[in-house]
């Protein structure tokens, strides 16, 4: 239920920029 705001469907699971967007967002790891 992690970044259910940033994947509220989980369609970064097929979006690689969203996901590293994300690694950012999170503090890069």
């Amino acid at each position: 239920m992690r970044n259910s705001i940033a994947r509220p469907l989980g369609t970064t699971d097929s979006d690689p920029d969203m996901d590293e967007a994300l690694r950012r967002a999170r503090g890069g790891k």
